[in-house]
């Protein structure tokens, strides 16, 4: 619920946002972005199923969720398109 309330929903609510008001683009720029998150998604999924941890799963867990905040600090900095592919991609991975 934590996750949700302070992450997911700010995330989704600011690609159209970052897209529209800080990169000055269009519904491309939207798509790129949602195009990022699915491939850090998809990139994640793979490497879980390659890499399925045993043993402190509750660490690694915690540690994602301190790794995707500073993601979202980051996501705030972003200035050019590029830059919010590479922030994106890492949310979601």
């Amino acid at each position: 619920m934590t996750l949700n309330f302070f992450i997911a929903g700010p995330g989704s609510m600011a690609i159209p946002l970052i897209a529209n008001d800080v990169l000055q683009g269009t519904g491309f720029h939207v798509s790129v972005l949602e195009i990022a998150i699915t491939v850090g998604m998809i990139g994640g999924a793979i490497l879980i199923g390659f890499f399925n941890p045993k043993r402190k799963r509750g660490f690694i867990v915690l540690g994602q969720l301190c790794f995707l905040g500073v993601t979202m600090v980051l996501l705030s900095m972003v200035t050019t398109l590029w830059q919010g592919v590479i922030a994106f991609a890492l949310i979601g991975f």
